[in-house]
Parts: C-alpha cells; structure tokens; sequence
C-alpha cells in the first residue's frame, strides 16, 4: 500500500495541477452565464475520458449535467465520493474575474476558493491513481455538479438516482482543516398582502410594505436574539442565524402598495425541522 502512494504521489506535477485550476477558473460558470456549467462540465469530461478514466454527464435540467467520474475497485472496500461543484457567483465588478493570473505564490480569479481549486485537485487525484495503475479495492467517484450557489439542483440529482457511498469528502474551503458538520440552509419568502388605494387617500388602503417593516423588526428584536440562546447552539457550528436579505414591493409612489415580500436565509443546526422553523417565524406574524 505504502509503495502505491508512492507510486501516485509521483505523477504529480505542480505545474499541471495549478494548469487544470486555471483552466477551469477560465470558463465562467455562474448563473448569468448563459451556458451556466455546460462549457465546464464537457471541459471535465473530455479531460478525463483523455486520462482513460470512466466518465459520463448525468442531465440535471436541459443544458447543464452532473460530470461524474468513476475509477473502480475490485468491490471488496468502501465507496469514496469527491463531491465538488463547478458553478461560482457572479464576478461582481472584480477586474479580470478570469485571467487566473499567479501571483505571489496564488491564483487569483473569481471561483478560485469557492471551489474550483478544491474541484481541481480532486480531479487530479483521481488521474494520479489511474496514471499510478493503484488498485483500489472500493470505488473512486467524483462528482462535479451544478447549481451550489443557488439550490444544490445538481447534488439533488445524485440523491434522487439513488446514488450511495460509505464517505464523501466535499472540497469547500475550510482553511484545509476537515470540518465534519455545518449548517444547513433555509430560504424562505414571505407575502405580505395590503389594501392598494391612491396615496392621497391613505386611510383607505392598508400599506403592505408598512407591514412588512414591522415584520421586519419583530424578527430582529424576537426571533434573532431567540436563536442565538444555548439550547439552540451546537459545539461545532455555534448558533442557527437569520438574515434579512431581501425586500421589495409597491408599484409607485402614488399608490398605497397592496404587496411587500421579504426573503430570510435560515441557517439551521443538524436535526431541526422546516415545520419547527416556519412555526416560530409565524409565531413572530402573529
């Protein structure tokens, strides 16, 4: 065993690993980008079905798929899953947000830490083993999958084919330090429905959007402060959180609005429930 590592770390080239993060940081992949992760995923998939490994696009919605790599075991250990995802955020003014230029010893462009370097090297481990002819005795499966930064479609495409494995290392930044827990997430959008009327009679609407700042404040002054209490911290990820993220509403100035909606990002500990978070968000409305 000893001798295979060896065997592997041998084919391991700096220079051609930090060409396969640049390459990937090259192609935008965010949710604006017309082809979203398509032009990633076929750039996957054709890098490794060149380094002999088994590969195949696993369709999410029209035009953008899962890139599922597979070195096989002989069936007699466990399943190891890289789990990585090939979609960034927007580059939101950054200059050159894909020159992935090194400097100073780092590379720089959008997506680089969230994750394109951790999809890069789980790639390149994968061709090492297959370069270093190791034997493994379970299976080596990466998955490179779309839609992280918005609503996890793609790795809920995995779940629902049934996919399984004993382990799965997900290559999020974490400062290198394996992390075994962290929290789940919420999005949750409340309608607050009013009165339209014109504004120079107010009395007669109810403003929506008046409502929707009271809600606002009730959530900061009850709820946020509820949540960050001890019996609702856990020891690894510390406290569930809210944010306000989003408000909008109204259709002129002229007019008492009848609408306002608010969205909320719920941060949640392991083992809380939808029905329990929606409960004291409507307990806060009433």
């Amino acid at each position: 065993m000893e001798d295979d590592i060896i065997k592997c770390l041998a084919q391991i080239e700096e220079k051609e690993l930090v060409e396969l993060c640049q390459n990937l940081i090259k192609i935008p992949s965010h949710k604006d980008t017309l082809s979203r992760e398509k032009e990633i995923a076929l750039f996957l998939k054709d890098f490794m079905e060149r380094e002999g490994i088994e590969v195949v696009l696993q369709e999410v919605t029209e035009g953008r798929s899962n890139v599922i790599g597979r070195l096989r075991g002989t069936g007699k250990g466990p399943n190891l899953l890289f789990n990585g995802h090939m979609d960034t955020v927007r580059p939101l003014g950054m200059k050159d947000p894909y020159r992935a230029k090194v400097k100073d010893g780092k590379i720089w462009g959008r997506g680089t830490v969230d994750m394109k370097s951790g999809l890069a090297g789980m790639t390149y481990a994968l061709i090492a083993i297959k370069r270093a002819g190791m034997k493994l005795k379970g299976n080596l499966i990466l998955a490179a999958v779309v839609g992280e930064e918005n609503i996890n479609e793609g790795t809920q495409r995995l779940i629902e084919e049934g996919f399984q494995c004993d382990t799965a290392v997900v290559g999020e930044p974490t400062d290198l330090q394996i992390v075994i827990v962290h929290k789940g997430i919420e999005w949750i959008e409340i309608s607050i429905r009013g009165k339209a009327s014109h504004a120079s009679v107010p009395k007669e609407g109810i403003n929506a959007i008046v409502n929707a700042a009271r809600l606002v404040c009730a959530l900061e002054e009850k709820l946020v402060p509820k949540l960050s209490q001890t019996p609702k911290s856990n020891r690894l990820v510390g406290s569930p959180t809210l944010n306000i993220g989003k408000i909008w509403g109204g259709v002129r100035n002229s007019v008492v609005p009848d609408l306002c909606k608010i969205q909320l990002d719920r941060r949640t500990l392991p083992g809380e429930k939808i029905e329990d978070i929606l409960s004291e968000i409507r307990g806060v409305m009433r």
